[in-house]
């Protein structure tokens, strides 16, 4: 009965073993097929993200075409790119500038997050769902390595090491594409504010929302 009931054992963690590796094999194969964005110029494909420059006029704007799910819908994301390394031999490949690091949804809003892979900068889009349709209401930037020049007087300034947050309002409609410099390419008319590098950008945000007023020491960096 105890040989039976080990034989038993040994046959179930055989089969649970088998089944994990299956998963991952098929997690490894489903990455590696899985293409990258397609890169475009002026609306011409070129190729994919990470594959070798093939164009001439590679400094002209280029971009990527992602897709991110919103509210159980694709939306596609046209996202700069740029070429990286020299033209001349194969070490030049189109790179991104911004990558998706989150995408947060709660009830009827919801935000996509992108990452700068250069500066380290945060971008942020607010959707909200409005009956059947989305509309982008909010833009948000973060320039995590900016300066604020606090005037102590009219002829005394100090440069202080700050977060700068810009942001606008919109009331944008989703027609299946949202691109990335219909919402950031002007900042004009973003409002701005200045915030210490040792809060959180959460708290920062609501900082400006609510519209405290910060001293210089407050900047001092711990």
């Amino acid at each position: 009965m105890g040989q039976q009931t080990s034989e038993i054992r040994y046959s179930l963690y055989s089969s649970i073993v088998l089944l994990f590796l299956c998963v991952i094999v098929s997690t490894i194969n489903a990455q590696r097929f899985t293409p990258s964005p397609a890169v475009y110029l002026k609306g011409k494909y070129v190729g994919r993200l990470y594959d070798v420059v093939t164009v001439d006029n590679a400094e002209e704007k280029l971009y990527m075409v992602d897709t991110v799910g919103i509210f159980s819908r694709k939306i596609a994301l046209n996202l700069p790119v740029f070429a990286m390394g020299i033209k001349q031999n194969d070490d030049c490949y189109y790179a991104p500038y911004w990558s998706v690091q989150a995408i947060n949804e709660k009830q009827n809003t919801a935000v996509i997050e992108l990452a700068s892979s250069i500066t380290g900068d945060v971008y942020r889009l607010e959707i909200k769902r409005k009956k059947s349709r989305l509309y982008v209401t909010e833009a948000i930037m973060f320039w995590m390595n900016s300066t604020y020049n606090y005037f102590l007087s009219k002829d005394d300034v100090i440069s202080l090491n700050a977060v700068q947050i810009c942001r606008k309002k919109w009331n944008k409609p989703i027609k299946g594409v949202i691109v990335f410099d219909d919402y950031f390419k002007e900042t004009n008319d973003f409002e701005s504010y200045y915030c210490p590098r040792k809060y959180p950008l959460e708290v920062c945000l609501q900082m400006m929302r609510q519209g405290h007023i910060f001293n210089p020491r407050d900047f001092e960096e711990e």
